[in-house]
């Protein structure tokens, strides 16, 4: 089903939320933290969970290292897993907000606005380079 704001170039999306039986979980030894700048479909990629030393265990966690109560599930029996809710969602973007995003998806425009940001740093860098003392 796509809605007619899609079609206006605003994303949306759905989330599937899910109810886990946690029954026999333990913390991964291997790889005990997760980068949180990155994606999970990324940090399971680069370090994948082997299940074959839990061969009694239904799930594995990693937490973040800043902060230990976030954690990042991985479920091995997936059987433990439970759809409860599929919600569907769009953004509210003002017209303004659409006008920009349709302006910044042209991939030229938007590197040619990162390159003129750039040489305005590097411009700026220079002049802070040639005032300061040595």
């Amino acid at each position: 089903m796509e809605s007619s704001v899609f079609k206006r170039g605003i994303p949306s999306g759905q989330i599937l939320v899910c109810k886990i039986f946690l029954q026999k979980c333990i913390h991964d030894n291997k790889t005990p933290f997760f980068d949180s700048n990155l994606s999970p479909t990324e940090i399971w990629s680069q370090n994948p969970i082997n299940p074959a030393p839990y061969q009694k265990v239904q799930c594995v966690y990693r937490v973040k290292e800043t902060d230990p109560k976030q954690r990042m599930w991985y479920v091995i029996d997936n059987a433990l897993v439970l759809p409860e809710y599929l919600v569907d969602f769009d953004y509210n973007m003002s017209q303004k907000d659409i006008t920009e995003s349709k302006r910044l998806s042209e991939i030229s425009l938007l590197n040619e606005e990162c390159n003129q940001l750039f040489s305005g740093v590097a411009e700026a860098q220079r002049m802070l380079e040639s005032t300061s003392p040595q």
